[in-house]
């Protein structure tokens, strides 16, 4: 009998063993900071708002972002720091909310009325930029500067 015991708990420990190491979660990648340095706003006060997106499928869609900032205006150069930011493609969107009403302000045809800029600096004349122009590689901790112009 003692050797049936011996035999079958030297048979289930190592199974027993074996599945603990199997059962741990495999380790979550590295996050990093992404530092926007927002410039060019030319209005006292307000307030400076900047969306990261993850995606071109979730771009510039406000109920889509991956995250969002807001904080006080105190200087004509001013940073947000988006923390947690996985490794990947992202593109930021930032404006400065002049009047501190919550939203970009628009003209009744659709183009802003307060200061905004987007990654890449780019500024098409008649459309949004599109995600591929506005792309930040995120390996480690980054710092983007946005120009913010009308």
């Amino acid at each position: 009998m003692l050797h049936t015991s011996v035999y079958h708990l030297s048979f289930a420990l190592p199974l027993l063993l074996g599945a603990w190491s199997v059962a741990r979660p495999p380790a979550e990648p590295e996050a990093f900071t992404l530092t926007v340095v927002v410039r060019g706003a030319t209005q006292e006060g307000g307030s400076l708002d900047a969306a990261l997106f993850a995606s071109a499928d979730d771009y510039l869609n406000a109920e889509r972002v991956a995250q969002h900032l807001t904080r006080r205006r105190t200087a004509a150069v001013d940073s947000l720091v988006f923390h947690g930011v996985r490794p990947g493609r992202y593109a930021v969107a930032a404006f400065h909310d002049a009047n501190d009403n919550g939203k970009l302000d628009k003209y009744i045809y659709g183009a802003p009325r307060e200061s905004w800029g987007m990654s890449g600096n780019v500024r098409p004349r008649l459309r949004a930029p599109r995600f591929d122009e506005a792309v930040v590689e995120v390996a480690a901790n980054t710092r983007v500067v946005i120009e913010v112009k009308r």
